[in-house]
Formats: structure tokens, sequence, C-alpha cells
């Protein structure tokens, strides 16, 4: 043995047999590695099969719990509310699942796509779920609509089939590799393991020839053929091989494990498919001897099939096999060998693939839209079943025509060039509209998405997507026509209201003009109460015109909010203001509270928002007949530049019955008919809040109990802005050091206002004693409780404010008092004002409350009670402080009387003009500041006038125009401004409103007399301003903000200029607006008025003048930096 070994090594035979050791290394070497790959296949297509399972619960889970959710909808049971919410826990547990398996980029892009439009569809469901619980199912479906919800599903559903899909490719890509790796490997297999064997059987035959006698070589070929059977026991595939003679020779342990069982002694080839169970795939015919690899083999044939399944007691095992024969060196076959492989999972792959292909097949086979599909060159390559139906064409007629054989003659052209232009710009998606023609030239139109098929660069055709769109553009051309329809009615009701808001407000502005006229004469008691009967009577009359033209704007939708900066709190006393008298009358407490989380300031439309005020306040007043009314406001959420807004306005009225509430929304109706007969009101009040509300992004909503009172709410979305560049309110702040750590007892039977004050004085930091008892309040004063001041109310059912007052100075004449009266009363004798430190009027102002409470301990010297002038019988004359020529035109003979009896109280004298025509004649011999313009005159009406002088006349020295027009509907004032007009009042016209008008205008016109930017008056007014807001603020701050305030002008100017430069009429409005409010806190007068003739221009005017007004401004503000730092020493100085 040693010598064989030794005359191996030694011999010529060395380097063969070291090639054959390096041949089988390398082979065993890669068969390990294509092991090592196989496996990592096999994991990667496990994970596949779990990420599409996965994929397919998420799917399943969605489906049920949407079917979940809308039966809870639908039956209100919780059960299925429960099972919703199981099922969105599992969709979660899923997600995470799936992401935690996935590794492609592209899959896991898609999954977060998933996982957004899933998270999408919970929080759509969880908003409509809350609306569902807390308005009800209508609301929620109104507000959540169902389309939403379902295209949210449906993109869940294209999401989960395109991860599918890519799912499925990936596998027949793995399968392929696997395939490819495992005939690469086999052929390696198979070509070392023939060349090994050739190789070592020459080598040792050659060697037994030489050396040793044939048994010792037959010895060592046997070895050899054992170590090549340990080398096959390694292989992954299935290794069986038959002797030349047909008899089974050996099979390794891959082999027994796909077939189940091993060598088989007495099979033969004729019963070797018998022994094995082999059939051919999906049948039960036993596969053919004559057809196996490894039979043919025997034949000399090499071999391949994929048809084959063996049949397992535990499973059908479908096989790849490849037979090959073997040879000795001398050419004889020696063995037949199969080498096979388990295909169970590509052949899984692959009947989901086919099942997959199927299911878009019929997809498209059943759709109901038109789907084809084209060549290069246009020629239809595909139909689907609704399309031969629709066209009338059969599969054969269709495939290879143009599709500019489905197009009508006069539209072939047009849709030739659009097919022609999507292929040349490669554009991927287009949608367009044509007339199509049938088989049998009927005429349909059809809408269709094309989508564009490109193999690289190059266009193969289009995939197109078509419906039958006919019906829906008759339906579009009946709803046109019927919309045209409802506008033109829309028209004629708007013209009707027009004209009689028109006929009705004429006469009106005589009845209510000539009758304030007659209130400023002298009159005896009874004439009085007879013109103030009238008075009223028109006051109300114009009421109701005003709310029916209110109601009628927001039922066309013509009314549009503003959206500017409200100070709220200013609004709210605004709004209180013009209801405290109705309040006191009635004794009622008038009392608003604001929390502390609210903005200060807000964005919106403050005329609006105070109608609503004043409508809810009026009627809370007008139901009320004691105890109190009080306003609230509170936030309920904020994000980002939008806060929503909580206000309640409480009485303690006769209430309302819950069934009637709902009808108190319902325009011209009220909760009891008797309610209107003693009472009165249109019932549109509330109708027209509601709306505003509604317009305002807001809900309202009313709880009340019969003979308890009534609270009316509503929510409304509002802008924040930011206050910096104002003046803080030193008032909304904590702990003021003026107040901090005063005592300060409070009596009032009213537990509202004792609340409300309470935690007022508490958050300026002083320590307040409450008390609805006047006898607790001197128990207290007794006991000697070191009080720095006392709030008293005057009105209490045990002993009033002023006789109260009366027993604390015969305990301690020396604590201030501070009085509260709500009846109105705001006179006192000498003696009950030397009780007094200081008296408030209610409803309380907390800047009031602020100020009084700083001069009360600023100061030991008593207040004066505020004093409010009697109603004088005469009106102040504004013509001697604003001197202004004026012309009247107007047609109609009463009203011309009125004008002028109008301005005559007022001190001014007017010239008259029947029409337009001879308005144009006068301003040509006569020059006039002001112009009061009536719309409807005879030969020529106002607006031709105006627009002839505003074409004749440059805005510098032309006269101011005014509208003075019964017309009040909604587009009239725009139209007035529109045409030049410079403002507009609408008749009737009061006195107060003319007299603003004229002192507004008079301003203006003066201003632009004397041509000064900058004058002594300005100075005065900012030198008076800076010391306010010092005394408001702290010095710190005060020297912090006016040293900004250049800049701070600089910047907005800079702008402002930019809007000019980019021709941005809207943003130059509003930046004026924005720099005007800034240059006011400042009390830069001669600023605010250049910027107000820039807000207030015309579009048209602006364009063309815009250029001289923005430098006007520029100076403006250079000479008002200089003039701060001279009246800046000035106040420092103080």
């Amino acid at each position: 043995m040693i010598r064989y070994i030794y005359m191996l090594f030694k011999g010529k035979w060395f380097i063969p047999f070291l090639s054959v050791v390096v041949l089988l290394v390398v082979i065993g070497l890669f068969t390990v590695k294509t092991v090592m790959e196989l496996s990592g296949d096999y994991k990667l297509i496990t994970e596949r099969y779990t990420i599409n399972q996965g994929l397919e619960k998420i799917l399943a889970k969605s489906v049920l719990g949407q079917s979940e959710l809308r039966a809870f909808y639908l039956t209100g049971d919780t059960n299925y509310l429960s099972e919703y919410r199981a099922n969105v826990d599992t969709i979660k547990h899923l997600l995470l699942y799936v992401d935690s398996i996935i590794t492609a980029p592209d899959q896991q892009q898609s999954l977060d796509s998933l996982h957004l439009v899933l998270k999408r569809r919970m929080l759509f469901n969880e908003a409509k779920l809350r609306m569902y619980l807390e308005e009800g199912n209508t609301v929620a479906q109104k507000t959540y609509l169902t389309q939403y919800g379902q295209s949210l599903i449906r993109s869940i559903d294209s999401l989960v089939v395109v991860m599918q899909n890519r799912e499925e490719q990936a596998l027949t890509s793995h399968y392929e590799q696997m395939a490819q790796r495992t005939k690469l490997t086999l052929g390696l297999i198979f070509f070392g393991g023939l060349t090994s064997v050739l190789v070592l059987v020459v080598i040792f035959v050659k060697l037994n020839g030489e050396i040793r006698q044939r048994m010792k070589a037959e010895q060592n070929i046997r070895e050899s053929e054992q170590r090549l059977f340990n080398f096959l026991e390694a292989v992954p595939a299935g290794i069986y091989i038959l002797t030349a003679d047909g008899k089974p020779y050996y099979a390794n342990e891959a082999a027994k494990r796909i077939l189940g069982q091993g060598i088989i002694p007495n099979a033969t080839l004729g019963n070797l498919h018998e022994v094995y169970s082999a059939y051919r795939q999906g049948t039960n015919d036993i596969y053919p001897t004559e057809e196996n690899p490894i039979v043919r083999a025997l034949q000399g044939e090499r071999s391949t099939i994929s048809d084959i399944e063996v049949r397992r007691p535990d499973a059908v095992v479908p096989l790849f096999v490849t037979g090959t024969p073997i040879y000795d060196s001398n050419g004889v076959l020696q063995y037949a060998m199969a080498a096979f492989i388990d295909i169970t999972l590509q052949k899984n792959a692959e009947q989901k693939l086919a099942e997959s292909e199927e299911r878009y097949r019929q997809i498209i086979e059943y759709a109901t839209d038109i789907i084809y599909r084209t060549d290069r060159n246009g020629n239809l390559t595909y139909v689907n079943p609704v399309g031969l139906k629709i066209f009338g064409f059969t599969e054969e007629e269709a495939l290879g025509m143009n599709y500019v054989n489905l197009v009508r003659a006069e539209e072939k052209e047009t849709v030739r060039r659009f097919y022609l232009r999507q292929a040349a710009s490669k554009t991927p998606h287009t949608y367009f509209e044509f007339s199509a023609q049938t088989k049998d030239e009927k005429s349909i139109i059809l809408g269709q998405n094309v989508q564009l098929l490109l193999h690289g660069d190059r266009v193969e055709g289009f995939l197109v997507v078509a419906r039958d769109i006919t019906e829906k553009k008759r339906a579009e051309e009946a709803l046109r026509q019927a919309k045209e329809a409802a506008e033109s009615a829309a028209r004629a009701k708007s013209l009707f209201l027009a004209t009689m808001s028109h006929e009705i407000r004429t006469p009106m502005n005589g009845v209510i003009g000539m009758t304030d006229l007659l209130l400023q004469t002298e009159l005896t008691k009874e004439q009085r109460e007879y013109a103030e009967t009238i008075r009223v009577s028109g006051e109300t009359l114009l009421t109701l015109i005003n709310d029916i033209l209110d109601f009628s704007k927001i039922e066309s939708g013509k009314l549009e909010l503003e959206r500017r900066p409200i100070d709220l709190q200013q609004l709210l006393e605004e709004a209180l203001d013009l209801v405290a008298h109705r309040a006191a009358e009635k004794n009622i407490d008038l009392l608003y509270f604001i929390d502390h989380s609210v903005p200060p300031y807000i964005v919106g439309d403050p005329v609006r928002l105070k109608q609503i005020l004043l409508n809810l306040t009026n009627n809370a007043i007008k139901f009320t007949e004691r105890g109190e009314v009080f306003v609230s406001v509170k936030e309920i959420s904020r994000k980002n530049s939008q806060a929503e807004l909580e206000v309640a306005v409480k009485d303690t009225g006769i209430g309302i019955p819950k069934e009637k509430i709902s009808l108190l929304f319902e325009a011209f109706t009220q909760a009891d008919p008797s309610i209107t007969r003693k009472f009165g009101g249109t019932g549109l009040g509330l109708a027209i809040t509601k709306r505003l509300v509604e317009l305002m992004e807001g809900t309202i909503w009313i709880e009340s109990e019969v003979g308890k009172g009534t609270t009316v709410f509503f929510r409304i979305m509002v802008g924040t802005t930011d206050a910096s560049a104002l003046p803080p309110k030193k008032y909304v702040g904590k702990n003021i050091p003026e107040l901090q750590g005063k005592r300060v007892l409070i009596v009032d039977d009213n537990a509202t206002n004792l609340n409300i004050l309470s935690i007022q004085t508490s958050l300026w930091g002083m320590h307040p004693r409450v008390t609805a008892s006047p006898q607790d309040a001197l128990k207290w004063i007794d006991d000697g409780d070191p009080f720095d001041l006392a709030i008293l109310d005057f009105h209490m059912p045990e002993i009033n404010g002023v006789e109260l007052a009366r027993e604390i100075h015969l305990r301690r004449k020396s604590l201030p008092l501070l009085l509260f009266s709500s009846s109105g009363r705001s006179e006192f004798s000498a003696e009950e004002n030397a009780l007094f430190a200081a008296v408030v009027t209610k409803p309380i102002k907390q800047s009031q409350l602020y100020s009084t409470l700083i001069t009360v301990f600023a100061t030991s010297k008593p207040m004066m009670p505020e004093k409010q002038s009697p109603q004088s019988t005469t009106v102040q004359k504004i013509a001697e402080e604003f001197p202004l020529s004026i012309l009247i035109a107007e047609d109609n003979a009463i009203n011309q009387k009125l004008a002028v009896r109008l301005l005559q109280q007022l001190g001014y004298s007017a010239d008259l003009a029947q029409n337009g025509k001879e308005v144009l004649q006068m301003v040509e011999k006569k020059n006039y500041d002001i112009i009061f313009m009536d719309i409807h005159m005879p030969e020529m009406d106002g607006f031709e006038a105006t627009r002839e002088l505003v074409r004749r006349y440059n805005a510098q020295v032309r006269p101011k125009i005014i509208a003075m027009t019964a017309d009040a509907m909604s587009g009239d004032k725009e139209k007035c401004i529109d045409v030049g007009m410079d403002d507009y009042i609408s008749k009737p016209v009061r006195l107060e409103g003319l007299q603003a008008m004229l002192k507004m205008y008079g301003e203006m016109i003066a201003k632009n007399k004397t041509a000064v930017s900058v004058s002594a008056k300005d100075e005065e007014y900012m030198r008076a301003r800076l010391q306010e807001i010092l005394k408001e603020t702290d010095q710190e701050f005060f020297e912090e903000m006016v040293q900004t305030f250049p800049t701070q002008m600089a910047d907005m100017f800079a702008a402002l200029q930019s809007a000019w430069n980019q021709n941005n009429v809207n943003e130059i409005v509003f930046i004026a607006h924005k720099l005007r409010g800034v240059a006011l806190n400042f009390g830069a007068i001669a600023v605010a008025e250049a910027l107000k003739e820039i807000e207030h221009a015309d579009p048209s005017y602006l364009q063309q003048h815009g250029k001289s007004l923005i430098d006007d401004v520029q100076k403006t503000i250079h000479d008002t930096n200089e003039l701060l730092k001279k009246v800046l020493s000035s106040v420092k100085m103080q």
C-alpha cells in the first residue's frame, strides 16, 4: 500500500490526480455555496409569502372594520364598534409585523404610503365617529362624506395589490434564479463528477496495469466511487442512478426525502413509475416509462422534464428532472443518472401568478368601461367585451382596425393630433373627450384616459380606458339650463328686493329724517311723545327692512365676510354699550367675562361679529325681566394661526320649551306666536345669526329651561394676529405693581358679578373678600379686616349701595369706596358724591375698572362720578370747524328739503341739482368740496355723472362724491365705489351719520388744502399718545418699543414698495392697512392719513397714481421719524 501511494505521488500520475482533487474541492465549495444561496432563497421566498399573507389580512381587516363601523352607524350597537376597534388594533399589529420583514426600498415606500392612507382612514373614521356621538348620524354623514371614505378604501386596495404584485414578481425572479443555479450546480456536479470518475478510473486502471494486479485497481475504483457517493450525499438535489441493465444502483438522501423512499430492489424499468407513484402533473395518468429522463439516459439520451409529480402518502411533489447517461473510458454505457429537485414552491408561485392574471383578465373582461389597446400605428390589438358591445363590432372586425375609425368624421383629425402630441411629448397619462360612432353610425360621447405604452424610449402603443358619458353630458346640459333658470329667478328676486328696498327707503328717508328734525324743535310734551312714537315706529320698520335684506344677502350667497384685526374686548364692550340703556331701564345686570386664554386680538369681520352679539344680547334683554344677562368668551382650541372660540350669552329670562328650540333658527318663526304680540320682532334675528355663524365656520345651539333662563352658545373659527407691534394692555396682565397686595371688599347681590370681580382683582395681585350680604361686610369691617378699598353695588335687595356706604363711613371713614350702578342713574347729591372715591356705570369694563382703581390708589381726592349729559335738543354745528361747499344731486322734492334741512342743522348751506347733467354744469361754474349724489335721477343718473366727473377732473382737485341712495342691497356700495364715488350713505339719512361723514371728509379736505405733511397738531397728538403708552406700560418696554418703530416702519414700507413693483393691488391695500394701524398706535397721524388714501383708493386710481401716493408716504415717514426724535426727548423729560 505504501509503495502504491509512493508510486502514485512520485510517478507521472501525480499531476492528473491532483487536478482531480482540486476539481472535486472546487465542485464541493461551489455546491456548498449553492446550498447556502438556495437556503437563503428559501428563507426569502418564505418571507415574501408571509408579506403577501400579511397584506391580504390588512386588506381584509380594513374591509371588515369598515363593515363593522357601517353597521354601528346603522344600528347603534356598540358591539360593532368594539369589533371595529379590535380590527384597527389588528391592522396596526399587522403593519408593524410586515414593516419588520420588508427590506425592499420600493416596498417600504409603498408600505409607508399604505400606513399613511390607513391612518387617514382611521382619523376620518374617528372624526366621523365623534361627530356621530356628539351630533348624530345625519350631521356626521353630511360632514364626513362616504365618498371620501370609499376613496381611501380604494387607495388601500390599490396599494395592497401593487405590493402583492411586486412580491409575486420577486418570487418569480427568485424561482428562475434558483432554477438556473440548480441547473448550473447539477451540470457542474455532473460534469465534475463525470470528469472525476473518468480521470480516476483512468488513473487507477493505468496504475493497476503498470504496478498492481487488476483486483487492486478495482478496489481503488470502488473506493473512488464511494467518495463520489459521499459527495453526492451532500448535493441538495436528488440523485438516482441505474446500472446499464436498468437496475437501481444508488439514491442519495435528498432523493429518498423527495421520493419518500430509497432504492427498491425489485424495481425494474417496467414498474419504476408505479413503485414511485410517478404521474403527469395535475392528472391521474401514470408517467410513460419511455419519456422518463433516466430511461432515456439508458438509451444514451440526455433530457429534461418538469411535468412529472411523485405522490407520497403525505404530499404530492412536482419535480424538475434531468437524465444523463454515464460512460466508461471506452465509451461503454455504465450508468444512467437522474438529478431532480422539488419545485413545489415554484409551481405554487406559478399558480398564484396564473390566478392573478386570471383575476386581472376578468376585471378587464367584465369591466363596465371600454378598454382597448393599440400598437404604435394606432391599430387595435385588443378590445374588451364591453367595447365590442358598445361599438357593435365582433372581435375579428375590431382587431387590426385603426382607432380613428371609431371617431366621428368631423373630429377625426383633432383626435389623431391628440394622440400624436401625446406620443411626441411622451406624456404618460392624458384625458380627453370626443364624439365617437358605433358600427351602425350611432353617435356617443366618450371620456377616455389614455396611457402611453413605452419600451424604454420607444412608443409601443396606447392603453385606453373610456367611458360612455353621453347621458352625463345631457345631464350637465340640463343642469346648466336649470342653473341659468335658477340664476335668472335669483336675479329677478334680487331686482325685486332692490326695487322694494329703494321704494320703501325713499319715503322712510322723509319720515325718519323729518321726525329727527321735528324733535330738534320746541314741542309740547304730548307733541314730543307723538313724534317719538313716529321715530320709534320708523326705526322698527327700518330694522325689519335691514333684517330682510341681510337675510336675502345670506340666502343668495352674496354676503362676504371681511378679515381684519379685531380687539375682541373692545368690540364686546362696544356691543354691550349699545344695549346698556335697555338693560338699565329694566334694572338688569349686564355682565361679561373673557377667559385669559382668549387671544386679545383676532382676525375676522368686526361688523358681523358685533351684529351677532347685538342680536343675542338684545334677545336676552328683551325676554328677561329681572336678574342678569351674562356674556362669556373662552378658547376651545388653537392650531397654527387659527383659534376656535366659544361665546355664551346667558340670561335669567322666561326660558324656552325644549320642543320649541328647533324652531328658533327658522326664518320668520318664533317659539310662540304670543311672543311676537308681546315682545315684537320679525323672527329673523336668530336665523340671520345662525347663517352668520356658519359663514364663520361655526355652529350655534341653545340650552334653556322654562322659567329659569336661556343660554345661547356659538363657536366660530377666527384668525389670530401678531400683537407685538401693538402697545400692550397693562390691565390684561397679572400682578400689577400698583394694585398688588391690596385688600378689597366686594359687595354685590349678583353672584356672577362677584365671581368676575374676584377673578379679575386676583389676577391683578389683589386680595378680594366677596359677599352678597351687606351685614357680612359690616361685620368684617367691625372685626378690623384691613381693607384698602370697598367696591359696592348700588342695587341690592336689603340695603342699597349708598346706604351701605353711609354705614361703612360711620365705622371707617378713611376707607375709599367705589360704587357700581346698573340703573343708568349717574348723578347723586353732593352728600352722596362725597361718600365715594369713584362711581362707575355698568356694564363694568376691565380697562375702566383698572384705570379707576389706579387713580383711586394714586390720589386721596375723591373722583367725581361720570355724568351723562342730558340729551340736547340742539346739534353741534360743525360748519365753523370744517367749512365746506356742498352740492346735493336729488330729484325727489321731499328728499331735497330733508337733506337741505339736515345740513342746515349742522351749519351748512347747499346747492341743489335735479339730475346728473345739472351736476356737471354746476361743477363747471363753482368749486364744490362734496357732492351728495343720488343714483336714480332722470336724464343722467348718478353713476353716469360720477364717471364723467372722474374722467374730467383729477382726483386731487375734483369734489368728494358721496352716494346718498335708497339702494341697500348687497353690492350696491361696491357699485358706487367702482364707478369712482368716494363713499356711500344709505337712506334714510340720519343726522348723526351725516355729521360723522362730513367731519371725516372735512378733516381730509382741510388736510389736502393745507398741504402740510406734519403739523403742530400732529406733534401734539404724537406727544399725547406716547405719554399714554408710557403710562400704560413701563419705561423699559416703552424705550424698546420706540426704538423699533423706525425699523418697523421701514420694513413695512419696503413690503409696500415691493407690492407696488409687483402690481399687486390687494397686497398694497393690505400692507397699507397694517402699516396705518402701526402708525396710529404711535400717534403718527400724518402717516396714517397718507396711508388711508391708499387704503381707500379705487383700484384703477391706485394703479394710475399709486407711485406718487407711495412717494408721499415715504416722505411723511421720514418727517415723522424726525418728529419722533423731537417729541421723544420731551416725553422722557416729563
